[in-house]
């Protein structure tokens, strides 16, 4: 396919709400190819790369977003690499993608600045931030998802093989949340700007 944008006045409404969609999602890419450092990144630069001052192409090319199957938004799922990871004897089922916004009913939040896009989660599997979420639905830390990338299947492990948190006075989180389970954390922009 040629993947070419097509436009006609006879397909207007057909391809006015893709181009919407394409245009979200563009412009969610950029903000995090901004939010992870990546703006100048060397594809960028290069003048022998592809993605040669076209970061809009370079970061929907590296970042995988779904249609959460909740509120019918696109999401951030991670780096599309962590696709070759995916446990594939698994079927697939359109009720697991769901924005961070939306997962966990009774932890579904927004930030009234930055929306739903940075919100931050723990890893599933230990006591730190999650940096990933694969295959839009599980956080990973980069130790874990390391792990999981070499081989150690985190995702095929039973709970009771990791450690359980201590509480929250000597987590590195500093807070209570539950064991090996979805948990977020708040606006991860708001954060790192609190720290400063």
């Amino acid at each position: 396919l040629c993947k070419t944008q097509i436009s006609h006045s006879s397909l207007i409404q057909e391809v006015t709400a893709v181009s919407k969609l394409r245009e979200e999602v563009q412009t969610k890419a950029l903000q995090r190819l901004e939010y992870e450092g990546l703006a100048r990144e060397k594809a960028i630069l290069d003048p022998y790369s592809k993605y040669y001052k076209k970061p809009t192409e370079y970061a929907v090319e590296r970042f995988a977003y779904f249609m959460c199957s909740r509120c019918s938004h696109p999401y951030f799922a991670g780096q599309r690499r962590c696709d070759a990871g995916d446990d594939a004897e698994k079927a697939f089922s359109p009720e697991d993608l769901v924005c961070g916004g939306c997962s966990g009913a009774d932890m579904a939040q927004e930030c009234p600045k930055h929306g739903k896009d940075f919100m931050e989660f723990k890893c599933q599997f230990c006591c730190t931030v999650a940096s990933w979420y694969c295959w839009g639905k599980t956080h990973f830390c980069n130790d874990c998802h390391t792990k999981q990338q070499k081989g150690d299947y985190l995702t095929k492990k039973p709970k009771s093989v990791f450690a359980v948190c201590s509480g929250a006075d000597v987590c590195a989180l500093r807070v209570k949340h539950p064991h090996c389970e979805e948990f977020m954390l708040g606006c991860a922009v708001c954060r790192n700007l609190a720290s400063f």
